[in-house]
């Protein structure tokens, strides 16, 4: 599964590949995302909770803001407090293959 970061002024989109236990990096290092673990729904196929950490900073000068922190539902999107990214998670290649 990967968390996909939506640049909502450019379009551009990055797919960070979630593994638990490691310290993940977009491209540019804006943002830090620190996953703890990855559990699958037990009502709801194809959905899975994810408690991560997400830390924000907006540009090289400034100290990480952590931006989310508990469980997210792969179903869920998530918009930074400056409405700048929009986050949300990537899963269509990994459903039925046991990784979700």
């Amino acid at each position: 599964m990967s968390l996909a970061v939506v640049d909502t002024f450019t379009g551009k989109v990055q797919k960070i590949f979630l593994e638990t236990g490691k310290n993940l990096f977009d491209d540019q290092k804006m943002f830090k995302i620190k996953v703890n673990s990855i559990e699958a729904d037990e009502e709801t196929q194809g959905v899975a909770w994810v408690d991560l950490a997400i830390y924000y900073k907006s540009s090289k000068k400034d100290v990480p803001v952590c931006v989310q922190m508990g469980k997210l539902s792969t179903s869920q999107i998530y918009r930074t407090l400056d409405n700048h990214y929009l986050i949300g998670f990537y899963i269509l290649p990994y459903v039925g293959d046991g990784n979700v």
